[in-house]
């Protein structure tokens, strides 16, 4: 033995068979071992370590003296890993080598490195080995920092999910080819589909009717271009046949650098709404189709008295038009004696929700003054809060 030469090549100069020391010239296997390109390390197959180069050393923690008395792969590898230690020994016993595999090390001092490791046996019993290690730590914390980032994105998706799904308003989004990216569940209850049959469809491909299709898809367009929301109404009927009336706006969702990444949208059913609102509007106008035919004045209030509406009989009689009449307008055509005490009782009335009853004269268009009897009434909701006063 060559006593300049390191154990490491001196054990592989009487391990290889001799046709391949013919073909790798101990000064090749030196470089090599000293180039530190990465851990090499030379070892018994019962797990007795006998040396390694610089690169193994760093990886491990450990130092020759370390090697000298006694160290062994059992000394670095985790409880945990062991099994893939053994399963390498038995492939190398059959194969001569093993798939490199990757396994953590228990440095020295403690701490735990990530690397991948492989060795083939040597010499013709097979009983020694020459292993090599890779330092893949950096990456595989990587790998973990990006596991663990996709779990935590995950998770709010499914958060977010779940907190959309619990609202009755739809919510959804698009990608810029108008179709769907997310949809809630309550959208998905209107469609009678799960998601799977909503993501990647367009409002053509949900058999929406095409020219309100064609709407919605050139409104969430628009976004795309110009940045800025669109607040829109439709009426829509759902797959199953249910006919309603649904307002909804479409806004941009930025990306970093402040363009339109995705557009999201949110949907109300606002048919009950609509519905009351046309019932509101029936009977505003039948109330007023009765004041109208009724001989008396007729007139309406907010809470805190001030006047809306006057019944043409007022007008024909005061000469005085709705929007002058209109406010504390009403005021105007009362005697100049009894108008303090008319403004008065209605001041009472409205602070303590009582009912308004006066007795006195209004000046007619030609001037002329008659006496007449003014009562008005509080119209309460079934919480008893005033929602207007009507009176003649």
């Amino acid at each position: 033995m060559n006593p300049h030469q390191p154990l490491s090549i001196a054990l592989a100069e009487r391990a290889i068979p001799a046709e391949i020391t013919l073909q790798v010239r101990p000064e090749k296997l030196s470089a090599f071992f000293e180039s530190n390109l990465v851990g090499i390390v030379f070892g018994e197959l019962d797990g007795a370590l006998q040396d390694g180069n610089d690169e193994f050393l760093r990886l491990s923690g450990y130092g020759h003296a370390d090697l000298a008395s006694g160290l062994r792969w059992s000394n670095l590898t985790p409880p945990e890993f062991r099994h893939l230690d053994d399963a390498a020994v038995s492939e190398a016993r059959a194969r001569g080598a093993c798939k490199p595999y990757e396994k953590q090390y228990i440095r020295k001092d403690g701490t735990r490195l990530w690397v991948l490791v492989g060795y083939a046996l040597l010499g013709p019993q097979r009983d020694h080995s020459v292993a090599f290690v890779l330092d893949i730590d950096a990456r595989k914390r990587a790998e973990g920092a990006l596991e663990e980032l996709n779990q935590r994105t995950e998770r709010r998706e499914r958060l977010l999910s779940a907190t959309l799904s619990s609202i009755s308003d739809f919510a959804y989004t698009f990608d810029r080819e108008g179709r769907f990216l997310f949809a809630n569940q309550p959208l998905l209850a209107l469609w009678g589909i799960p998601s799977e049959q909503a993501v990647g469809r367009n409002f053509f491909d949900l058999g929406y009717p095409p020219a309100l299709a064609e709407k919605l898809q050139r409104q969430v367009q628009e976004v795309f271009e110009t940045g800025q929301s669109v607040t829109d109404e439709t009426p829509y009927t759902s797959p199953s046949g249910h006919p309603g009336s649904y307002e909804y706006i479409f806004s941009p969702g930025l990306d970093d650098a402040g363009k339109v990444d995705f557009v999201v949208g949110s949907t109300r059913d606002v048919t009950e709404r609509q519905l009351s609102a046309e019932a509101l509007r029936a009977s505003a106008e039948e109330l007023r189709a009765l004041a109208e035919a009724m001989p008396q004045m007729v007139w309406i209030t907010r809470p805190d008295g001030w006047n809306i509406y006057c019944s043409p009989q007022w007008t024909n009689y005061t000469g005085l038009t709705q929007e002058e009449s209109s406010g504390e307008g009403w005021i105007q055509p009362f005697h100049p004696d009894d108008r303090e005490a008319a403004r008065e009782a209605w001041q009472q009335a409205t602070a303590t929700a009582g009912s308004y009853a006066i007795e006195s004269r209004l000046r007619r268009t030609d001037g002329t003054y008659r006496w007449f009897l003014i009562r008005g009434v509080p119209q309460r909701d079934a919480a008893g809060i005033i929602l207007k006063w009507f009176g003649t």
